[in-house]
């Protein structure tokens, strides 16, 4: 007998409703995505900038000699991709729509795209510009750069980009006060300083949740160690214990928690609030890079997280090898016979 049948037939002989009926009949399936990665893989001249739809490599366009991808988003039915290209005159800072390769307009011999949004078609990139002295922390709109985010006189790079609300771009990064590198948040080209400057601290990365930002990165009280260190806004908040080197390197937002991932000594995790979850042993390196949070009506309607999706490497004894974990549950990517890696990750509803 169907299920929905043998509960109504159940429900009948004991009295009970038609609309009880409903409550207990199975709860819909959940809707089919894709999975959209990107990154990196080991190719003939040296690094490739690569994208797996749902597991597929696709193939990139462009005649860079070596190219890395290190951001992604998804608007519509477009592919973005943002990163480098090497083209024989230095890295150059550029970015794939739908696989077809657009450098920048940079105007500089070395330049990267670390960050990326797009919403309607108008497509915001980050990163930075360096004539060979300090870097700039720059911010693209349509492929020309709009605005320089500091003047130069010091290090300074861009590495996160989302859009608020009211479409406002927010950007994640870090400036040199000299001594130490300052995690910073610039909204509306103003620079807002995360950390009093006294250790070296980095944002890697940004989401928002309405007006509130929320970053991912470290801080290092001492050379070669760091903490990974979240931040709302402007107040910040360890989430390792100092005891390993770690750092927070992506960020979502969900269910009223922020969700980062990065690594902790050798493994890879990722933390719901302060909450650290482990996706590898620490048996042999592995990081974690990117994080999606997926959610469903249904998800909302119960209080329910979602489900959780976690991009980045694990080193398979030979190479460094391009896995995802969907709820902890590790996915790979290529045959591990060359080198890969993942750098972002995007969900979206087929």
């Amino acid at each position: 007998m169907h299920t929905n049948a043998w509960i109504l037939a159940l429900v009948s002989a004991v009295g009970l409703s038609p609309m009880v009926a409903d409550e207990l009949s199975p709860p819909p399936l959940k809707p089919a995505v894709n999975v959209f990665a990107a990154g990196c893989r080991q190719g003939d001249q040296g690094w490739e900038a690569a994208l797996w739809i749902n597991g597929n490599g696709i193939k990139l366009g462009g005649d860079a000699m070596e190219s890395q991808a290190w951001a992604m988003t998804v608007d519509g039915a477009d592919v973005y991709l943002a990163g480098y290209g090497a083209f024989g005159h230095g890295r150059q800072a550029c970015y794939w729509k739908n696989g077809h390769l657009h450098q920048l307009d940079t105007g500089s011999p070395h330049s990267e795209a670390t960050g990326i949004a797009a919403k309607g078609g108008e497509v915001y990139i980050v990163g930075f510009m360096s004539d060979g002295a300090h870097p700039r922390a720059t911010l693209w709109r349509s492929g020309h750069p709009v605005q320089h985010l500091t003047d130069g006189t010091r290090d300074a790079k861009a590495t996160g980009i989302a859009l608020d609300r009211e479409g406002v771009p927010v950007i994640s990064g870090w400036q040199s006060n000299g001594t130490h590198s300052v995690a910073t948040l610039w909204r509306m080209g103003s620079a807002t300083p995360l950390a009093d400057g006294t250790l070296s601290t980095s944002a890697s990365a940004i989401c928002v949740d309405s007006f509130d930002c929320y970053l991912a990165g470290s801080t290092s009280p001492t050379v070669g160690q760091s903490r990974a260190t979240g931040w709302k806004n402007t107040s910040g908040t360890s989430l390792s214990n100092g005891l390993n080197k770690a750092h927070a390197d992506a960020v979502d937002f969900a269910n009223g928690v922020a969700f980062r991932a990065g690594e902790d000594g050798r493994k890879a995790v990722y933390w719901r609030g302060q909450q650290q979850i482990p996706l590898t042993d620490g048996t042999r390196q592995a990081h974690a890079a990117a994080i999606v949070v997926f959610r469903t009506p249904l998800d909302s309607a119960l209080g329910r997280d979602g489900d959780v999706y976690v991009g980045g490497s694990v080193n398979n004894g030979s190479n460094v090898e391009a896995v995802y974990w969907k709820n902890g549950i590790m996915i790979r990517l290529t045959d591990g016979q060359k080198a890969s890696a993942i750098t972002s990750l995007c969900v979206r509803i087929q």
